[in-house]
């Protein structure tokens, strides 16, 4: 077997993964709709297992989630359950019947306004520090975003959390009315899209380099006219809060794609990486920044060279109106760059908030 055919299979052993947790995500998630539609139609106990296990059978009639709304609905009605007694299930959402048409008369609504929130924190010009997660785990998440931090990111380029993964983590953030945010593993329009479509509130792509890449990057993210983005699923609904048409209209301005500036290439090139219509915001890789314009020599995040290049980056996102962010990752390097003009910063990771936790505790038994 060649190398080629090995690297193939791998991509296809790792595909097949990813879609089976997301298979076992969506089952789950219908599972645990159905059980609450099951004690509002006032089944409980193997009635209402049974229910739950119809409800997961009806998502296989066709694409998307609209069966599996459809039954439910057609279920309620027929047991008379009034509107105001089937709002806000549990981790689900439909539409409420506001904005078009066609998406009035759903019944079930959105829980929660997460993907939707981000931007208007960004608005005020507050400087916004966020978690770093790279650890595979949808409890965990959730507990993170109950921490105060006004989003959690999840990082899927330098870890182990997997497409399926991420979904629940997402959806565990989401749940406690947090933005998430993604940094996707490639900008790949399918991961892009994919991961809006969970209802991430903001994507960042990794290796941006051209004017030319950061355009495919903007046309995967956003709708027409301003990109080529696909219509599917319902998660975005709930996670944003709003009917399928409001999403519709106003998903380009309020989900946010952010390009990562991290080589000598794309600092040469941020004037007009900066200036594509439809991008939201830069993003500094300062440790692959500073490799780069070291030649590979060292690591220096907080070296003069590296700020020097990070407010080049600075002054291109101004100049445009873009958010200007960046992965900080120390207490050190938050107050760096949030200095030189940054307002939207990665802070301590995941392991580094346990470590600091523990330390914590055992400085405390010491005292």
């Amino acid at each position: 077997m060649t190398t080629f055919d090995k690297r193939e299979e791998s991509f296809e052993k790792k595909f097949a993964h990813d879609e089976e947790l997301r298979f076992k995500a969506t089952a789950r998630r219908n599972k645990l709709l159905g059980l609450w539609a099951a004690e509002k139609l006032g089944l409980s106990g193997a009635a209402a297992e049974s229910y739950a296990k119809e409800v997961v059978a009806a998502d296989f009639e066709e694409a998307g989630d609209d069966d599996v709304v459809r039954k439910v609905l057609k279920d309620f009605t027929a047991k008379n359950v009034s509107q105001s007694e089937h709002q806000n299930p549990p981790h689900h959402g439909r539409t409420d019947g506001r904005g078009d048409p066609a998406d009035q008369g759903t019944g079930l609504t959105p829980v929660s306004g997460a993907s939707f929130a981000l931007r208007k924190r960004l608005a005020t010009g507050e400087l916004l520090i966020f978690p770093w997660v790279g650890t595979p785990g949808a409890q965990l998440a959730g507990q993170i975003a109950r921490l105060g931090f006004p989003a959690v990111a999840l990082d899927l380029q330098h870890s182990t959390i997997d497409m399926g993964e991420a979904a629940q983590m997402v959806a565990a953030i989401n749940a406690v009315g947090v933005p998430s945010i993604m940094r996707v593993r490639w900008n790949d329009p399918g991961i892009v899209n994919s991961a809006l479509d969970m209802g991430a509130a903001c994507v960042i792509a990794p290796m941006t380099n051209s004017v030319e890449q950061v355009k495919a990057l903007v046309k995967a993210a956003k709708y027409p006219p301003v990109g080529q983005r696909s219509w599917g699923g319902y998660t975005m609904l709930q996670s944003a809060g709003v009917s399928a048409g409001d999403y519709l209209k106003q998903a380009n301005h309020e989900t946010l794609v952010l390009a990562m500036i991290e080589t000598q290439e794309a600092l040469d090139n941020v004037e007009a990486i900066a200036a594509v219509p439809g991008l939201d915001g830069l993003f500094v890789g300062p440790s692959d920044l500073s490799i780069a314009l070291s030649n590979g020599a060292k690591i220096d995040r907080l070296g003069q060279g590296t700020l020097d290049a990070m407010k080049k980056v600075v002054a291109a996102a101004k100049k445009h109106k873009l958010i200007a962010a960046a992965f900080a990752g120390t207490a050190d390097g938050v107050k760096a760059y949030a200095e030189i003009g940054f307002t939207f910063l990665a802070g301590p990771t995941d392991t580094e908030l346990m470590r600091m936790g523990t330390a914590s505790f055992q400085a405390s038994l010491k005292g």
